[in-house]
């Protein structure tokens, strides 16, 4: 097809060609002849101004902007499709160079991005909104129970002064974030739309499950090294006292320490001792606990 378009020629279909085909390449592991339709298909798409073609499957195009932008692939066209079409993101791996709306920082100390700009204060005002975002992430984010919410933030008070402050803190979050459906109440359930949201920890939980099913050095390397540098810290750094933090603090620097034994071990067993010992000091800057937990082991000397 893309030879008949070239012929005619109809850039247009050429477009559509290139990135279809990018997207087949990929999938099937072909990345270097998907990556080479990618950048002719986008460049195209740049000069011409296209944002449409016939057969548009958005799954499709949000897969091909996500690899686009994660190699940095003519960025500023990608984000402005991805902008004018509205494409969702495919899940929680999709990078940070995605153009979300909402970036929240949990590693360490916690942040609120909306279009990359700081959001929230530290006024009393914004305490409780903040604090009701914070508790629906320790607890994963989805189908969180409105007894389990307030059990947390209001454990003092019951029945209908304890809804009422649960339907207040969810009506100032909305109005913090300036979007309703980014947060869903469901039959008493609240869920962050993931289409809105980027979450360094969910990202840090699918980096963890690809680096599980990762079978050659490279990729063991590569996953453990983008694991490293998203892991800031222990998780809510900044709330060291809140119980509900606990749980999923000890569960991410247990995947913490378990890449980064696995990926240390492979470096030392590969005569790379000194890159070893590198990223074990990083990580012992980051969370000495978590270094700790990985077992590696200095010369005598070093320590």
């Amino acid at each position: 097809m893309r030879s008949i378009a070239r012929a005619i020629p109809n850039r247009h279909l050429e477009y559509a060609c290139l990135l279809g085909f990018a997207d087949m390449a990929l999938r099937a592991g072909r990345a270097r002849s998907g990556l080479k339709a990618l950048r002719l298909g986008l460049e195209i798409g740049r000069q011409y101004g296209y944002q449409h073609f016939l057969w548009w499957w958005p799954a499709a195009l949000s897969r091909i902007c996500a690899r686009a932008l994660e190699d940095g692939i003519e960025v500023d066209y990608v984000r402005t499709l991805i902008r004018q079409r509205n494409l969702a993101p495919g899940g929680p791996a999709v990078g940070a160079a995605w153009p979300w709306m909402f970036r929240v920082y949990t590693l360490g100390n916690f942040r609120l991005l909306r279009h990359n700009e700081p959001l929230g204060g530290v006024g009393k005002a914004q305490r409780r909104p903040l604090e009701l975002l914070k508790l629906l992430i320790a607890h994963g984010g989805t189908q969180v129970s409105e007894s389990r919410i307030t059990d947390a933030l209001w454990p003092r008070i019951d029945g209908d002064s304890a809804h009422r402050s649960f339907t207040s803190a969810l009506h100032r979050l909305r109005k913090l974030l300036g979007e309703d459906k980014a947060v869903v109440l469901h039959e008493g359930k609240l869920t962050l739309d993931r289409r809105y949201f980027w979450i360094d920890a969910w990202t840090f939980d699918s980096l963890a499950a690809e680096l599980d099913a990762a079978a050659d050095p490279a990729s063991v390397e590569r996953i453990a090294e983008r694991m490293l540098a998203l892991y800031a810290g222990p998780f809510m750094a900044d709330d060291v006292d809140a119980p509900w933090y606990l749980q999923p603090r000890e569960r991410l620097r247990g995947r913490m320490a378990r890449a980064m034994k696995r990926v240390l071990r492979q470096w030392q067993e590969s005569g790379q001792a000194e890159h070893a010992r590198a990223r074990y000091e990083r990580c012992l800057e980051i969370d000495s606990t978590a270094a700790q937990q990985t077992g590696f082991d200095q010369p005598v000397s070093d320590r």
